[in-house]
């Protein structure tokens, strides 16, 4: 604080929440926050006083996986104040620190009203498919240093269109095998299926202990 006039002081506050390493930088949730006032001793004064934060309150993806080797798209909407000029950025994870710290793209979104949306296809800046797996999407003020607090996550995935088995039923007699058929995105490897029943979920296991072929 600063004594701008006898008896008057100040500060600004820009409610960053700036310790990286307990996820920030960020803008402080929406909430109602009490202000403390300290001496220079360190001791809490009895008057306090409160602000209330309004920005982005929330943010969704729908739907939840997308393939883009299928041409399929996901809508992110954020809900916050009216008149925001709001950008969504798609992070990926870094394989060193496990943290989504890899932005691979940045969407504008259009605001109307209190909703924002915008539309993402699945692809990096450079037009390439993005890899398999999850990805965060974080909604930013453009020429902001930080996000709003809320997010959310999608999963890029193989684009498994459909999954039989021939025959089916299948009478097992321990000497026979069903065929299991999975159409999905061409030139993938990894693949794998497993088999479950009832609840809690009864998983099934080779003799390796395995529950994938």
């Amino acid at each position: 604080l600063a004594e701008t006039e006898p008896g008057v002081y100040k500060a600004q506050w820009d409610a960053v929440f700036g310790s990286v390493n307990n996820g920030g930088p960020y803008l402080m949730r929406d909430a109602t926050y009490t202000i403390y006032v300290f001496d220079e001793a360190g001791n809490q004064q009895a008057t306090s006083g409160q602000i209330t934060i309004s920005g982005v309150n929330q943010v969704t993806v729908a739907p939840s996986q997308l393939s883009p080797t299928n041409h399929e798209t996901i809508v992110i909407t954020a809900q916050g104040v009216a008149g925001l000029n709001l950008e969504a950025r798609i992070l990926g994870r870094n394989p060193i620190t496990n943290q989504y710290d890899q932005v691979i793209r940045t969407l504008p979104m259009t605001g109307v009203g209190t909703t924002y949306t915008g539309t993402w296809d699945g692809l990096d800046g450079f037009g390439t498919a993005a890899a398999l797996g999850q990805y965060r999407v974080e909604v930013w003020h453009t020429g902001s240093a930080a996000r709003y607090y809320p997010t959310a996550t999608v999963t890029v995935s193989a684009g498994i269109s459909a999954v039989t088995a021939a025959p089916n039923p299948f009478s097992p007699t321990g000497t026979n095998a069903a065929e299991i058929t999975v159409q999905a995105t061409p030139g993938q490897t990894g693949l794998s299926v497993g088999f479950r029943f009832g609840t809690p979920p009864y998983w099934w296991y080779d003799s390796q202990n395995r529950t994938r072929l």
